[in-house]
């Protein structure tokens, strides 16, 4: 991999790296092929960990000079304070003092947008590493980005998804615990997850009971710690689908007929103590929480939820069962009775 994809770029492009858009999340990690190995994965990661937040906003303040013109700023200052001056430099002094706060104020605002996209790009950087450096998401990946690539897997793409399946069941199972701890630090005006599940949403349930999954715990996961009143969502790539996230699935794979149907997310969430509603089609940007989310006050989960109108509908069908059962008992009854009655007629 050529030495200029993990250094850091001027200001003036704003630490843009360069990468081949047509290669994907292999393009996001500097790799020049799709068929790299995984020890070239690791290291090509290694290798931009200068993406880390903190390390590019410490470069980008190098190289503005930021902490000169703050060092100069206090000298100014402890002068203007101490020592005695002459009405001609004291006027210097503090025009210099003006353009040197003014400069400052500047570069603040510039690093703060340099810090936001180096967390951006970090968070990519993260993503196309986890799914690429996971064996099982990568094959999948690689069918679904780059099919010409299924010659060369022994597994049909049936047991791929089935295997993810059973993989984020039990990713589902162990991050309970992480996950009451982060409903615990949201406990008060955060952001909490109420209901979530992604799939074909749009389906009545009497056309087809479960064509999605719940996905409430994993949502939960990435909702990180709350910042000045912000919650730090940490959302997946932009144009990925959703089952490519740790504790998702692709809860359409067992019907052929059905694979190619849109998926979707809804989320009920509640944040700041207002109930908020949320629907994403799969591979948007998930962005959390928004004002267009917000809920009427007398609306409550149980108008929107999806899991008290799926118990409704077992509890109906279940009823339907119970009552069918009973009327085949009663009319097979009814016929042994009849039969029983023609029997002693031709006797007597």
């Amino acid at each position: 991999m050529d030495r200029k994809l993990s250094r850091v770029a001027s200001p003036d492009s704003k630490y843009r790296y360069t990468r081949k858009i047509d290669l994907g999340l292999y393009g996001v990690l500097g790799l020049r092929t799709t068929n790299a190995n995984e020890a070239e994965i690791v290291n090509a990661f290694e290798k931009l960990r200068i993406w880390e937040e903190k390390k590019v906003v410490k470069n980008y303040n190098e190289k503005v000079g930021l902490d000169q013109k703050k060092r100069r700023h206090e000298e100014i200052k402890l002068k203007l304070k101490t020592e005695k001056t002459s009405d001609s430099s004291f006027s210097k002094y503090c025009l210099e003092l003006s353009r040197l706060e003014d400069e400052i104020k500047q570069y603040k605002e510039e690093q703060e947008n340099v810090r936001v996209e180096a967390r951006d790009k970090w968070r990519q950087i993260k993503e196309a590493k986890n799914i690429l450096g996971h064996p099982l998401k990568r094959k999948i990946y690689d069918l679904e980005y780059f099919p010409e690539k299924e010659q060369k897997f022994r597994e049909k793409r049936e047991d791929l998804h089935q295997m993810l399946q059973r993989q984020a069941n039990a990713r589902c199972k162990m991050m309970r615990k992480s996950v009451a701890k982060i409903i615990k630090q949201q406990q008060k005006d955060g952001l909490i997850i109420l209901e979530a599940r992604y799939g074909d949403i749009y389906r009545t349930m009497n056309q087809r009971l479960g064509g999605y999954i719940d996905v409430r715990l994993p949502l939960q996961r990435m909702v990180g710690a709350t910042v000045h009143g912000v919650v730090d969502f940490e959302s997946p790539q932009h144009g990925l689908p959703y089952y490519l996230i740790d504790g998702f699935y692709n809860p359409l794979w067992e019907d052929e007929k059905e694979q190619e149907e849109e998926k979707w997310l809804e989320v009920i969430y509640k944040y700041n103590g207002r109930l908020h509603y949320a629907e994403f089609c799969d591979g948007d940007e998930i962005v959390l929480p928004q004002e267009d989310h917000q809920c009427l006050e007398w609306e409550t989960v149980g108008d929107m939820g999806w899991r008290a109108l799926e118990s409704k509908q077992r509890r109906f069908q279940s009823l339907v069962r119970g009552v069918g059962i009973v009327t085949v008992g009663i009319l097979s009854v009814a016929g042994f009775a009849h039969l029983a009655g023609l029997r002693r007629s031709k006797l007597f």
